[in-house]
This record gives C-alpha cells, structure tokens and sequence, in this order.
C-alpha cells in the first residue's frame, strides 16, 4: 500500500487526487485513516514496541535536524516494525535526481525529519514514498503521539482540548489540520498569526469537524499542552505506526 498523498500547507484537497505517495501532513489522510494510525499506535505500545513477524522493509534516513530524541524514538520504531535503516549520504540528500535514480528499487521509502526545508524536492517525485517526521510543512507524527498519549490514558478524543502557547511551528500547522477531521479543540495563546485565514475558511468549508482559535491568555481547562516534552516511546508509537501503516498494510 502506498503512503496517501502529501498536501503542503495551503494546497487544496483536490490535490490528493493525484494520490502522490508521501505522508507529508495530516491532510494526507481522512479520519478513518488518522483512527487507524491511533489504533496502531496503541496496538504498539500495548506490545511494547516488540518487533512483529513482518517481512523487513528498507527505509533511508535524511535526518537535516530535530531534537535528537527523534532519532533514538526512530531507531526503536524500525527495530519493532522490522524496517532496517539505511542514513542516505548528504550528496545523494542534496541533489534529488542523482539520489533518485541512485535509490529507486534499492529502498522501500524515506524516512526525513527536515526542519529547514532543504529537502523538500523529494516530496516532488513518486518514485519512492517519503514520510515526514518533521518539517516546514508540519509534524504530523508528533500529533499522533500527543493524541496516542492521551487516549492510552483512558481519555476519550472528542472534546479534547490543546493549547499551543507562542509563536507557530510546524506541529501547530498539524495540529490546526487535525482539527478537519477529528473532534478537537486547539487555541493559540499569543504568538504570531502564522495560520492563514483563508485556510482557515477552507478547513470550515470542507466541514471541520473540531475547532481553532486565538487567544490572550491560556484555558483553564487544558487536556494536551502540545509544547510540553514529548517522551521517546509515544513517539516511538506514532512512527511505528506509520512505519506499520504505509510499508506493511496491505503492501
């Protein structure tokens, strides 16, 4: 199975349609798609992140960056998922058709955690299927994990609320896409409009199922405070899932 179609913050829905094989933001997925990744998450921890019986897969590594908690959470979600990692050399990461022609056939997808950007031509070809750990354009992973920590708890997802506290990032891109198609409540305290409102009108039109808004000061009532600390395990969880979900489901 291929991994859905990348949307670059902005870009319109109709752009899936092309079905590019990249995870690249939330809106690479529907809700039926973001509950399965919960699901799997849960199914990871509940295992401890022991590795399963899946034929292995091999997957490149472009890390431009990141906390470096991200590798060691990456590290742990390929050995339970039966992925080997293979670090793609910087000249090869650099120039995408050489990497491309070089790679194609020989891996099974990309993994890249990318910061600045300096690679973002790779989600541009299809021959070999990307998933963003993290990026200008988001970090999808990191709200799955949020969210994967909470329910693990015993909480319920409708009704959740976030609060993101100062200037936007790229989780808060992904969290303000999640909004579309889960039953979240996310606000902004303070910080920069770094959300468009004409995406925001867009999400609206395409029927948000949750919410987004600014304000000045934080909720009383706050159930994720997605700048908090994230640990290496829910995250491990998150990507094992999405390691599980586009390299062996259906596959």
């Amino acid at each position: 199975m291929n991994l859905p179609s990348g949307v670059p913050h902005g870009a319109p829905r109709a752009a899936e349609a092309a079905r590019v094989a990249h995870l690249r933001s939330l809106l690479s997925f529907d809700r039926t798609d973001l509950e399965f990744l919960l699901l799997l998450a849960s199914g990871w921890d509940q295992a401890d992140l022991r590795p399963r019986a899946f034929a292995s897969r091999r997957v490149g590594v472009i890390m431009g960056g990141g906390e470096p908690e991200l590798g060691i959470s990456l590290r742990i979600a390929a050995h339970a998922t039966s992925v080997e990692l293979f670090e793609i050399e910087s000249a090869l990461a650099r120039d995408l058709g050489r990497g491309r022609e070089a790679l194609t056939g020989a891996i099974d997808a990309i993994v890249l955690a990318d910061p600045q950007g300096a690679h973002v031509g790779w989600y541009s070809q299809e021959a070999i299927p990307v998933i963003n750990l993290t990026g200008p354009s988001g970090a999808p992973l990191e709200v799955v994990a949020r969210l994967h920590s909470r329910l693990s708890g015993g909480a319920r997802l409708r009704g959740t609320t976030v609060v993101w506290e100062g200037a936007g990032a790229p989780a808060l891109t992904s969290w303000v896409e999640a909004t579309g198609d889960l039953p979240i409540h996310v606000t902004q305290v303070a910080g920069d409009a770094s959300i468009s409102r004409s995406f925001l009108a867009r999400l609206r039109s395409e029927g948000q199922v949750g919410t987004f808004d600014r304000a000045s000061r934080r909720p009383e009532a706050v159930d994720i405070d997605a700048r908090a600390r994230l640990s290496v395990r829910s995250r491990a969880c998150a990507i094992a899932a999405a390691l599980e979900f586009g390299l062996h489901t259906n596959r």
